[in-house]
């Protein structure tokens, strides 16, 4: 009978030790797990919570392992939103997504604004201000911060972007547009062209800080598998010195890539020698004479080199496809201006000759962009970076070539191996 007693108290002994008696000193690594009081299980008043350490399924009081903290604010912010997206690893888009700020509200229903004690987006945009040769031209009551994850400083606004907002590197540190270490941005653009010209008769613009802003990339520079992310602080002093600070974070994973023309071109089946094709076209400014753009479909290269438009685009990156462009005449051969990311192009006058970007007489470009997406030439027509007035140009057509000259790796240089296809390209300016 004795026996029996002690094994009864040694059992309620062990079972009082698990339950965390109340008189039992708490352990400084458990905190606020109860789900009924939020406080440590240890000094809870309910029974313990059993089973929430996620990474070995214990109560906190036995687990090894600190309990996975409750979801909460940075602190670097008072109140935190965060979202995630994924990346196209071929897009040369610069956008990702767009985001209106009347979308983004806590699970009770409040606004940003709210957040930040205004009682509207129109009364937070004014307290933002606008811009000002790319500085904040406020009173400083509400700032735009990007914030850097790598240092923890916050930077204020504008970073390089076109109005409030920043670029950001692969570690999320603050960055630079066209940078080899840039990954990604946030941006709220509201410059507006109001319809007025300055004394030298230049367009005058302004801003207003919009509702919607921008998240996006850096086109050409991620790479399948890559995590980054964008942050940014909207602050507001109040007039009792207090600071509120609403954070963001925007979390992007490069996916990986599935070529949706895998399997219709074949390698043993590519032309090797010299093909030519013409291409016509017309490219009205009847809507917009200041800038107006058409998108031709030259796929048909595709089939003389039997390259997929990723292969394209990554054998032109390799080195074993290249562009030039030339004068209708043949005589004057120019390589393809490039940075390697966004596009191939070349700039013409109303002669087809070619010019720089900006020149007096420029006013065609042929633009072939590093896009596996589609396999185009955008001619663009933009007058307002020329001399060459609307009228002029109407009726006129420009005749200019892209050469593609192509040598796979594995022919190890040999010209006789090359593909070599010509398009040739006769645009028209009409009304």
């Amino acid at each position: 009978m004795k026996k029996f007693f002690w094994a009864l108290m040694l059992a309620f002994a062990a079972v009082s030790f698990v339950a965390c008696d109340e008189k039992e000193e708490p352990k400084e690594d458990v905190e606020e797990v109860c789900d009924k009081c939020g406080q440590d299980p240890c000094v809870c008043e309910d029974e313990p919570v059993e089973e929430v350490c996620e990474e070995c399924g214990k109560n906190p009081c036995e687990c090894e392992d600190d309990p996975a903290p409750a979801p909460s604010a940075p602190d670097w912010c008072d109140y935190y939103f965060s979202y995630e997206h994924d990346v196209n690893p071929t897009s040369m888009d610069y956008v990702v997504a767009e985001y209106d700020f009347e979308d983004i509200v806590t699970e009770d229903g409040k606004h940003v604004w709210d957040l930040l004690g205004y009682e509207s987006f129109a009364a937070m945009a004014e307290a933002m201000g606008t811009i000002d040769e790319r500085k904040a031209s406020n009173d400083n009551e509400l700032v735009w911060y990007g914030y850097d994850a790598t240092t923890g400083y916050d930077i204020e606004t504008p970073g390089n972007t076109n109005g409030f907002g920043h670029w950001y590197s692969l570690t999320g540190s603050l960055d630079a547009w066209a940078t080899e270490t840039v990954r990604c941005y946030i941006e709220n653009d509201g410059w507006y062209n109001t319809g007025e010209v300055d004394a030298e008769g230049e367009a005058v613009w302004e801003y207003s800080f919009p509702q919607t802003f921008v998240v996006g990339i850096m086109p050409g520079n991620q790479q399948e598998g890559e995590k980054f992310s964008a942050y940014m602080i909207l602050q507001r002093t109040k007039e009792d010195e207090s600071v509120v600070r609403v954070g963001l974070e925007f979390k992007m994973t490069v996916a990986q890539f599935v070529d949706p023309e895998d399997g219709l071109y074949n390698p043993a089946n590519r032309q090797i020698g010299e093909f030519e094709f013409d291409v016509e076209g017309e490219i009205s400014v009847a809507e917009n004479p200041d800038y107006a753009s058409v998108y031709v479909d030259i796929s048909k290269v595709q089939d003389y080199l039997q390259l997929t438009k990723w292969e394209v685009s990554q054998a032109i990156k390799d080195c074993e496809l290249a562009l030039d462009g030339y004068v209708y005449s043949g005589i004057q051969y120019l390589p393809i201006q490039s940075d390697g990311t966004e596009g191939n192009s070349n700039w013409v006058n109303l002669d087809g000759m070619s010019v720089a970007w900006l020149a007096e007489d420029a006013v065609l470009c042929f633009n072939y962009y590093l896009d596996p997406e589609y396999f185009e030439v955008a001619v663009c027509y933009e007058p307002a970076n020329a001399e060459t007035s609307v009228a002029e140009a109407i009726g006129k057509t420009v005749n200019f070539s892209h050469r593609f000259m192509y040598i796979p790796a594995a022919a190890d240089g040999d010209l006789e191996q090359m593909t070599q296809v010509t398009v040739n390209y006769a645009f028209k300016v009409v009304e």
